[in-house]
């Protein structure tokens, strides 16, 4: 496309207007993700959350995913700010700021919607950094020390697979507090070798010996066993030991009646059941 020979106030007004397209198609964005997690579209089609859903179906890099869900996630409880985004009243990211502070702050207290309709009127026509000024003065005013530095592609991968390890006690994957529950100890535990192969048992009970479940594990790489078309979720996070067979059903507890599930897929499995 060659814009050169455009006079300056024909190329700002078209600009203007696909500024204006471009936050319709936005607004609509995040419509189509409120009826995707309604529907859990994203574990059908093999995607642990939403969030790997939109990296690796929708082929957003982390952060914009990051944004247009809890943009879309605060859109669902106040409407309205959806219409904002596509006025230009509100930007995508101030919408996502606004909400990642009300999800920290309801982990201590309700935050009425009232409260969060009027924090979000004080954010219209703001810049990113008076919205984060004024989100951090309300939500946040204790100075807090920020810690940065360059990792290597190993120490990523390391820490995320202790992200999905330490999933049930740190949900959010908060980096600070992952630190704190000692990544390597406990990666060295959940990767420690298996010693023999796994016991047989007879199936009188539920339990699963630790040879057993440590070969499992090892097997499925520390990686959700869902497939779909082909498609196996790639998640690590909050896997658990599934019966294929359910258990109750006189499924056995032999490894090849066992996979590894994340959270998300284990859970789904049981509502598709339920249906």
């Amino acid at each position: 496309m060659d814009l050169s020979k455009k006079k300056n106030n024909e190329l700002l007004a078209e600009l203007k207007d696909l500024t204006g397209q471009e936050r319709l198609l936005v607004t609509r964005v995040l419509l189509y993700l409120q009826e995707v997690e309604k529907r859990k579209l994203f574990l059908e089609e093999g995607y642990s959350s939403l969030f790997a859903f939109c990296t690796e179906f929708l082929l957003y890099t982390p952060a914009e995913a990051q944004v247009r869900i809890e943009a879309m996630r605060l859109g669902k409880e106040i409407p309205e700010v959806i219409e904002k985004i596509n006025e230009g009243k509100v930007s995508l990211s101030n919408a996502a700021e606004a909400q990642g502070h009300f999800r920290r702050e309801e982990k201590k207290r309700v935050v009425p919607k009232a409260e969060k309709e009027e924090v979000l009127e004080s954010l219209y026509d703001c810049t990113t950094r008076e919205a984060e000024k004024k989100l951090n003065e309300r939500y946040d005013p204790e100075a807090k020390v920020k810690l940065s530095f360059y990792a290597s592609p190993e120490l990523l991968e390391k820490l995320e697979k202790c992200k999905g390890l330490l999933a049930h006690q740190n949900y959010e994957g908060d980096l600070a507090k992952l630190i704190e529950i000692l990544a390597d100890k406990v990666i060295k535990e959940h990767d420690a070798p298996v010693r023999g192969a796994p016991q047989a048992q007879e199936n009188k009970t539920r339990y699963i010996p630790k040879s057993t479940q440590a070969f499992v594990w090892k097997r499925a790489n520390h990686q959700c066993e869902y497939e779909k078309n082909g498609k196996r979720c790639s998640s690590r996070h909050a896997l658990e030991i599934d019966h294929i067979v359910e258990y109750a059903k006189g499924g056995s507890n032999k490894p090849e009646n066992l996979r590894l599930l994340c959270s998300a897929h284990n859970k789904f499995r049981n509502f598709q059941q339920s249906g």
